[in-house]
């Protein structure tokens, strides 16, 4: 399912709780890596990521590590949506409502 992802890119997982955007770190066949994980919420007025993983106990995690049983499909996202991400993770605060149309 990883084999044409490399460490460091931003991948869309499709899982069994809905869709999430993340940092690949690794995979070693029964789970993978992620680095800073958002869910990716749909709304009226577009895409916005959510504030931090739900079910893991923790806001906002550096990492998780998810089983791969959850995982539908991986994914290279969108322009659109790896910019709206790449936005919503850096330090630095950009203009704008965070929405992607």
């Amino acid at each position: 399912m990883f084999e044409n992802i490399k460490q460091n890119d931003v991948i869309s997982v499709m899982t069994s709780m809905g869709e999430y955007i993340a940092t690949y770190v690794k995979s070693n066949g029964n789970s993978v890596t992620l680095k800073r994980p958002h869910p990716v919420i749909p709304t009226e007025e577009g895409l916005k990521f959510g504030a931090s993983m739900t079910l893991t106990g923790e806001a906002n995690p550096e990492t998780i590590v998810m089983n791969m049983s959850h995982i539908s499909f991986v994914s290279k996202p969108y322009d659109q949506l790896l910019d709206g991400y790449k936005q919503h993770v850096s330090k630095v605060i950009m203009p704008g409502n965070g929405l992607m149309v």
